[in-house]
C-alpha cells in the first residue's frame, strides 16, 4: 500500500511539473522582464503631491535621453537622423529648420511680454532710465550686434529680455537651428529625445543600445573625429540589465559547475547530479511560475538572487542521498524518505517561515523574491518526496567517506573537549569586532553599480546643460494653468533668492509667465517707454515699433512649437494642472530646509527629492525588517521551546544568533555598509542555518553522516550563494557576502545541538 501511495504521489507530482512547464510555455514569452532598479522599491509617497503626478512626472524623466555632439553640423544632423531610425523615441528634437525658427520668432517677437525674465523685470521697475542704459550699452557693444531694424522696430529690446534668450543656466544657445553649448573652448551640439514606453524593456535594452552604438560608430567613420556623449535613465538600466545576465549566465555556470563538482566528489557517482539538477530545475520553474502568477513580471534581480536557490534546493538532495547511502541492510528507498520526511519538512517550514518575512516587506522586488524562493522550496523538497526514491533504487549503500575524521569531530562537539568551547569562542569574538565596525547606509545610490564610462559622459552632459537627473523637484498643482503659473511666478521669485544664496545652481523654469504677471510687465513697460524713447533720441537713434505686445495665454502657449522643449515639465487632467520645476544644487540639511521653506510659501508647491525620500524609506523599512527578523527567530525558538524542551530551543537559539551576527560583523570588517538589502540577506541566514541545527538536533544518534550531509550542503549552498559576491551589482554583491558568512558560521556553531542534547542525556 506505501509502495502505491509513494507511485501515486510521484505521478500526481508529475502532472502537477508538467502542468508548470505548459504554463510558463504560455506565460515567459509574454511576460515582462524589468531591469529599473527603482522598480525593485516600494513607491516613495510625499503626502503634498498626488501619487499619479510624482509617478507620471518620474516616467517621463526616466524617458529622456539628451545626446551631445561634438563636430560638423553634418555630423549632427547624420547622427540625428540615425537616431530617428532606430524607432525608439516619441520625440526627438534636432536642428529646427529655417521656417520653424523664422515661425517660432515671429511668435515669440508677437507675445515676447509673455516671456520677460527676472532681472529685465528688475530693470523695468526701477523706471525707464535703468532700461535705457543697459538698451544703450547693448547697442553701443560690437559683440551685442543690435541691428538699426531691431531696434526700431524694438526699442525696449524685450526679445533679448526673454526668458527664452538663453536657459536657466545661462549655458545654452540656440546657433544655426541648433540648441548649442560650449565647454573647454568647443562647441557641443545637443539632441534632446523622450523615448517610448517599454523601448527600455530588459528585453528590448540591448537591441536599443547596440542601435545607439551603431549610430555612434557610422557618424565617426563618415565624419573623423567627431565627440559624442549621453545622458538619461536608459544608459544605467541597460547596463544593470547587462550585468544582470552576465550574472545569470557566468555566475549561474560557474556555480553549477562547482557544486556538481562537490557533489561528485562526495557520492563518486553521477546520479547525485541528475537528482539536484532535476530538484533545482522543478523548484526554478515552480518559482518563475508563482512570481508571474503573483506579480505578472519578473525582476532581472529576483533571477540573479535566486541563484541562491541552487545550493538550498540541493540540501534536500544531499541529506537523503547521504541517509541512503548509510541506510540499513534491507531498508528500502521509500523507507529512507520516510524516515527523513518530518525533518526535511521541519527544515522547509523554518526556511519558509524566514522567506515569509520577505513576502511581508513592502519591497516589489524582495516581496517576488519571498514567492520565488517559497514556491521553488517547496517544489524541490516535493521532488525528492515523490521521485528521488524512484530514481535512486540502485544507488549503492557504502561506507561514508572519511568516516573516522567525521566521528572524532561530533565526539569533540558531545565529549567534554574544549574546542566546541573555543569555536563559539572565535565566532562570538568576529561577530562582536565586526559589529561594532558596521555602519549603515541607506542612500538608494549604493545599491547599484554604474559603469565609469557613462558616469563620464553623464557628468559632461551636466556640465554642458547644467541639468542633472536626480530627480530633484519642485511640483506645483492647481485647479487651473492660470493659477500654476502664478504659482511658478512667485516661486521664480523664491528661486533667485536661493541662487544668490549659493543654495541651487540652477533651475528649470517653464518661461511663460501667468497672464497676471504679463498684465503687470505691460505696465512697467509703457511706463518706461517714454523714458527709454527720450534716452534713443538723444543719442540719435530713432524708434517707430510699438513696446507692448500681446498676451499669451498657456494653451495657445502650448499649441505652438516653441513650447515642445518644456513639454515635459506640465501634465493636466481633471484635477488641474501641474507644473514640475527640476532643480541643482547643494545636498545638505540647510539647502533642504531652504528649499522645502520656499515650497511651504507658495500654496499648492511641494518639494519632493526622490532620493532623500528612498533613503528615509529604506532607514524605517530596515528598522521594520530587524524587528521581523527578531520576531521570526523568537516564534521558531519559542516553538522548539514549547516542543522540545529548553535545550534543543537554544541549540538553535545560539547558532542562529551567531550567523545573524556574523553576517552583520563581516560588512564592518569588509567596510562596506548594512542596508536594507543586508537585513533581507540576514534573514536568508536564518531560514538556512537553522535547518543545520534542526538535522543535528534531530539525528544525534547519526552524528557522522548528519556532519557529512550538512558540511557538503554547507559547500553547496557557499558556492551559489558566496559567489554573488562577484555580481556587477552592489546590492547583489552585499546579499551575497552576507549570505556567504551567515552560512558559515551557522554551520561552526551548529553542533551545538550536539552537546546540549549530551548534557540532556546525562542530565547535567
Amino acid at each position: 500500500m506505501a509502495g502505491k501511495g509513494m507511485k501515486g504521489a510521484a505521478t500526481l507530482w508529475l502532472g502537477a511539473v508538467l502542468a508548470v512547464l505548459l504554463f510558463l510555455a504560455f506565460a515567459l514569452p509574454r511576460a515582462t522582464v524589468s531591469s529599473d532598479v527603482v522598480a525593485l522599491l516600494p513607491e516613495a509617497r510625499n503626502p503634498a503631491v498626488p501619487a499619479s503626478v510624482t509617478r507620471v512626472f518620474a516616467d517621463r524623466m526616466s524617458r529622456e535621453a539628451v545626446f551631445a555632439v561634438k563636430g560638423s553640423a553634418e555630423a549632427a544632423e547624420e547622427y540625428c537622423s540615425r537616431l530617428l531610425a532606430t524607432n525608439a523615441f516619441s520625440n526627438l528634437e534636432c536642428r529646427i529648420s529655417d521656417t520653424e525658427e523664422s515661425a517660432a520668432a515671429g511668435f515669440l517677437f508677437r507675445h515676447r511680454g509673455a516671456f520677460l525674465s527676472d532681472s529685465a523685470r528688475e530693470r523695468l521697475a526701477e523706471g525707464g532710465g535703468r532700461q535705457a542704459n543697459w538698451v544703450l550699452s547693448l547697442l553701443y557693444s560690437p559683440l551685442a550686434a543690435v541691428s538699426s531694424e531691431e531696434i526700431a522696430s524694438d526699442p525696449l529690446l524685450l526679445m533679448r529680455s526673454s526668458s527664452l534668450a538663453a536657459s536657466a543656466s545661462g549655458r545654452l544657445q540656440v546657433s544655426e537651428g541648433w540648441l548649442t553649448s560650449e565647454r573647454d573652448g568647443e562647441n557641443w551640439k545637443l539632441i534632446t529625445g523622450e523615448l517610448k514606453p517599454g523601448v527600455a524593456a530588459a528585453s528590448r535594452v540591448g537591441a536599443l543600445m547596440r542601435s545607439f552604438a551603431d549610430a555612434r560608430d557610422a557618424v565617426s567613420r563618415d565624419h573623423p573625429g567627431t565627440g559624442f556623449a549621453s545622458q538619461g535613465a536608459v544608459f544605467h538600466s541597460a547596463y544593470a540589465t547587462e550585468s544582470a545576465k552576465a550574472d545569470m549566465s557566468t555566475l549561474g555556470l560557474a556555480s553549477l559547475i562547482l557544486i556538481c563538482a562537490v557533489l561528485f566528489a562526495a557520492y563518486r557517482s553521477a546520479l547525485p547530479l541528475v537528482l539536484s539538477l532535476l530538484a533545482v530545475g522543478t523548484g526554478a520553474a515552480a518559482g518563475t511560475a508563482a512570481t508571474l502568477l503573483c506579480f505578472g513580471g519578473i525582476h532581472l534581480v529576483t533571477l540573479v538572487m535566486s541563484l541562491s536557490l541552487i545550493g538550498i534546493s540541493t540540501d534536500y538532495t544531499t541529506h537523503y542521498l547521504t541517509a541512503r547511502m548509510t541506510s540499513p541492510e534491507g531498508e528500502t528507498p521509500s523507507g529512507t524518505i520516510r524516515r527523513l520526511r518530518p525533518t526535511l519538512l521541519q527544515a522547509l517550514g523554518t526556511t519558509c517561515v524566514a522567506y515569509a518575512a520577505l513576502v511581508a516587506a513592502p519591497f516589489p522586488g524582495l516581496r517576488q523574491l519571498g514567492v520565488f524562493s517559497i514556491a521553488g522550496l517547496a517544489a524541490a523538497c516535493a521532488t525528492v518526496f515523490c521521485w528521488h526514491p524512484f530514481l535512486s533504487s540502485r544507488f549503492p549503500r557504502r561506507a561514508l567517506p572519511f568516516e573516522g575524521l567525521l566521528l572524532r569531530c561530533t565526539t569533540a562537539w558531545g565529549g567534554r573537549s574544549r574546542v566546541p568551547a573555543a569555536v563559539l569562542l572565535l565566532v562570538l569574538a568576529f561577530a562582536a569586532a565586526g559589529s561594532l565596525l558596521a555602519h549603515t547606509d541607506d542612500d538608494p545610490g549604493a545599491f547599484q553599480s554604474a559603469s565609469p564610462a557613462i558616469r563620464s559622459e553623464e557628468s559632461l552632459v551636466q556640465s554642458l546643460t547644467g541639468s542633472d537627473m536626480t530627480q530633484r523637484w519642485f511640483v506645483i498643482h492647481a485647479p487651473t494653468a492660470e493659477e500654476a503659473l502664478q504659482a511658478k511666478d512667485r516661486l521664480a521669485k523664491r528661486l533667485s533668492s536661493l541662487r544668490e544664496r549659493g543654495l541651487i545652481e540652477s533651475a528649470v523654469l517653464l518661461p511663460i509667465n501667468s497672464l497676471k504677471t504679463q498684465e503687470e510687465d505691460a505696465a512697467r513697460v509703457k511706463a518706461a517707454l517714454p523714458a527709454v524713447r527720450a534716452k534713443l533720441s538723444e543719442a540719435g537713434v530713432r524708434t517707430n515699433g510699438n513696446a507692448l505686445t500681446e498676451p499669451l495665454g498657456f494653451g495657445e502657449w502650448e499649441r505652438n512649437s516653441l513650447s515642445s522643449h518644456w513639454a515635459k515639465l506640465v501634465r493636466t487632467d481633471s484635477s488641474g494642472t501641474s507644473i514640475l520645476v527640476p532643480v541643482r544644487g547643494e545636498r545638505s540639511e540647510r539647502a533642504d530646509a531652504a528649499l522645502a521653506a520656499a515650497a511651504g510659501s507658495v500654496p499648492g508647491t511641494a518639494w519632493v527629492d526622490r532620493r532623500a525620500e528612498y533613503s528615509r524609506l529604506f532607514s524605517t523599512v530596515r528598522t521594520q525588517i530587524a524587528a521581523l527578523l527578531a520576531a521570526a527567530l523568537l516564534v521558531i525558538t519559542g516553538a522548539y521551546w514549547l516542543r522540545f524542551g529548553p535545550r534543543r530551543a537554544a541549540g538553535i537559539l545560539v547558532p542562529s544568533a551567531l550567523s545573524i551576527s556574523c553576517g552583520i560583523a563581516v560588512l564592518g570588517w569588509a567596510g562596506l555598509p548594512v542596508n536594507v538589502f543586508s537585513l533581507f540577506a540576514v534573514v536568508l541566514v536564518l531560514g538556512i542555518g537553522i535547518d543545520y541545527s534542526i538535522f543535528f538536533a534531530n539525528f544525534p544518534d547519526k552524528p557522522a553522516p548528519t556532519l557529512f550531509a550538512i558540511f557538503t550542503a554547507m559547500l553547496t549552498t557557499m558556492i551559489s550563494l558566496g559567489i554573488l559576491f562577484f555580481s556587477g551589482t552592489a546590492a547583489i554583491s552585499n546579499f551575497g557576502l552576507v549570505l556567504s558568512a551567515g552560512v558559515f558560521a551557522a554551520f561552526l556553531t551548529s553542533p551545538v545541538a550536539l552537546r546540549l542534547r549530551a548534557q540532556e542525556r546525562s542530565g547535567k
